[in-house]
């Protein structure tokens, strides 16, 4: 499946794999819950990584920021 962020695998292929090779069910909960995206979260981290490399990295690249 195409995505904004690249390629994901389909809820139906994966549900089919965990079936055949693991023996278990893959709901479409556990799917939805390891392949969204949490936006907020991430801009969150990377407030934190730019704030960390500022105060503690003496020669991060100016690229970084």
């Amino acid at each position: 499946m195409v995505t904004p962020t690249g390629l994901i695998p389909e809820h139906e292929i994966l549900a089919k794999l965990f079936r055949q090779v693991l023996d278990k069910d893959y709901s479409r909960d556990d799917y939805i819950s390891q392949f969204t995206l949490r936006v907020p979260e991430k801009l969150s981290k990377l407030d934190r990584v730019v704030e960390f490399h500022r105060k503690n990295v003496e020669k991060s690249p100016e690229v970084l920021f």
